[in-house]
């Protein structure tokens, strides 16, 4: 009986450990498998596209371009013969590449930055503030040739409007989806974290007569304070002793009545703040020069018909100056032509009264 009951004991004993053993490697293929899923599971996407398949192919082309005067003719192509391009190139992806999108701040951009700045000439800065008056600007501006935004730099052109974002799995770049705009917060991510430090060059550039553009219909105003970069790294980072005065342009799209104007309370703020810096102002509500850009898609609106007697199209530059050419030429030959009878007629007359 004793002898029973220990192999009884023995065997209840080596059951339990085996349910224990068992309930471990359980444990441990359940924490395993929820792991191995875990590390499958695909990264949260963002909300615009990916990186760009050619990236660098984009990047090299357009400094290409950028450096022999194709992009803005108004550049100084003695100072872009310095810049190499896959320099730059370098310089700017390595900032992001095997870098979680939102974990790239402004001042990683400031290698590249440097080294992609150019002389922006005097009297030639636009600024623009809002996304409602981004095409109006860019037409205003004219590649350059009347006046340079952001875009219209070397810099500001090689990354204008490509998609880019890395990750720190390879292939270090994201193809799948990148951060959009603030989606990483305000001036934070790989594309805002770039304009961020962009800006604040750009501004600090900028000499002369300086202007800066606003939609006078602008949702909350036309001129922002928060969440800004004109405001926030442009307009603070502008040198008193170099602008001599900014030149507010409120701008009104056509068959839209107006929004804010010099007196409103946000352009007031923007003028208090340019008061505190000391720098000279003059706002212009629908600024003409604006106006005839506007009317050159929109001719038949009421503004343009009032100002019509402005607008004037190529064509109609051309055929004027040749019929006046030429009637100032058929008018200097007819002219002539009488003073010579004058002429004839006196010596006739002298001759035949000595006669």
């Amino acid at each position: 009986m004793p002898y029973t009951a220990y192999i009884r004991r023995r065997i209840f004993g080596v059951l339990a450990a085996t349910i224990v053993v068992m309930t471990v490697i359980e444990n441990a293929s359940t924490m395993m498998t929820t792991r191995a899923t875990m590390t499958t599971l695909p990264p949260v996407l963002y909300s615009d596209n990916g990186t760009d398949i050619d990236l660098r192919e984009i990047f090299i082309g357009r400094c290409a371009d950028f450096k022999a005067g194709r992009v803005n003719p108004t550049v100084d192509l003695n100072e872009l013969r310095m810049k190499n391009c896959t320099h730059l190139w370098n310089l700017f992806h390595s900032t992001f590449k095997y870098r979680e999108a939102c974990n790239v701040t402004r001042p990683m951009y400031k290698e590249f930055v440097a080294e992609a700045t150019i002389t922006i000439p005097s009297n030639k800065s636009a600024f623009w503030d809002g996304w409602t008056i981004y095409d109006t600007v860019h037409s205003y501006a004219k590649e350059g040739r009347r006046s340079w935004s952001l875009e219209y730099t070397l810099m500001g052109y090689l990354i204008n409007n490509l998609k880019f974002c890395g990750q720190e799995a390879e292939p270090g770049l994201r193809y799948d989806s990148c951060p959009g705009p603030d989606e990483c917060g305000f001036a934070k991510g790989c594309a805002d974290a770039f304009w961020a430090e962009a800006s604040i060059n750009f501004a600090k550039q900028a000499k002369g007569q300086v202007r800066v553009f606003f939609d006078s219909n602008r949702e909350g105003g036309a001129f922002h304070n928060n969440n800004s970069y004109f405001a926030q790294y442009e307009l603070i980072n502008m040198d008193p002793d170099a602008v001599e005065n900014v030149n507010i342009y409120l701008v009104t799209e056509l068959e839209t009545k107006s929004g804010d104007n010099c007196t409103s309370p946000s352009i007031q703020e923007l003028i208090g703040i340019l008061k505190e810096k000391n720098i000279r102002y003059t706002c212009y509500e629908q600024p003409r020069d604006v106006l005839h850009l506007l009317c050159i898609d929109g001719n038949e609106s009421d503004e343009c018909i009032l100002q019509k007697d402005a607008l004037v199209s190529p064509t109609d530059v051309a055929l004027p100056l040749t019929t006046s050419s030429s009637s100032r030429t058929r008018n200097a030959i007819s002219i002539s032509f009488q003073v010579l009878i004058v002429i004839f007629v006196g010596f006739t007359h002298r001759v035949l009264h000595n006669t």
